[in-house]
């Protein structure tokens, strides 16, 4: 049976996070997000909390560091929910000798747009937020690079304005009843196959996540 090559060291151990090392030189990865929350992780510095993004089709999850926090903030606004429903790039690039995964754009952008990034002790960076178009318009690596998994898929279609805000409003509930009035809303609407899957995903994700929760108080909900 033939095996794929393994051409970098991120592939040797795979987890639960997109890395660096799992993106072709030059690959413009372009992910829909399905969910934002907030999780306790284990950093070089502790534990810490940080948000944690979900994507449509994808397995692998991305954990936001500020950097690309802002970058996202820029293009979609300062409420991480209403992320959800959005499409952006991710590329990889460095940080002090070491590879990272940063953001490269969005299909839904216009124009580029030029972003200050300012952290503590550091001095003050521009990044690009570029326009692609609507394409993901970068090289993607060969097959014989890439293992299977992790070959990019061509790009969904964008979903409808109105999905969107569904999805907006799921990940925005704070009570199952909240979700149940979500639900009982669009019960008379109709939504291509693809849209309709991932509204079942989203509620179902939603539900467990409520469920888990029960004693959090209402005005605290992690996003």
């Amino acid at each position: 049976m033939a095996m794929s090559k393994i051409v970098d060291w991120d592939q040797l151990y795979p987890g639960r996070f997109w890395k660096a090392g799992l993106l072709g030189p030059d690959e413009r990865k372009v992910l829909l997000v399905t969910e934002v929350q907030l999780e306790e992780l284990e950093t070089d510095k502790g534990i810490k909390q940080k948000g944690v993004l979900t994507f449509e089709g994808e397995t692998l999850q991305l954990p936001l560091n500020k950097t690309n926090g802002i970058c996202l903030r820029e293009m979609f606004g300062r409420v991480p929910f209403k992320w959800v429903g959005h499409r952006f790039a991710i590329f990889s690039s460095m940080w002090a000798n070491e590879p990272c995964i940063r953001i490269w754009g969005s299909p839904e952008l216009d124009r580029d747009i030029s972003v200050t990034i300012e952290l503590p002790r550091r001095k003050p960076f521009v990044m690009v937020m570029h326009a692609m178009g609507g394409a993901q318009k970068a090289a993607s690596p060969s097959p014989a690079q890439t293992p299977p998994a992790q070959r990019p898929a061509p790009e969904a279609p964008a979903l409808t304005p109105r999905c969107s805000e569904v999805l907006q409003l799921m990940a925005a509930a704070k009570t199952l009843e909240d979700l149940d009035d979500v639900a009982a809303d669009i019960a008379t609407e109709t939504f291509n196959d693809r849209e309709t899957a991932l509204l079942d995903r989203a509620h179902a994700r939603r539900t467990k996540q409520i469920k888990e929760t029960p004693h959090a108080p209402k005005d605290n909900i992690p996003f």
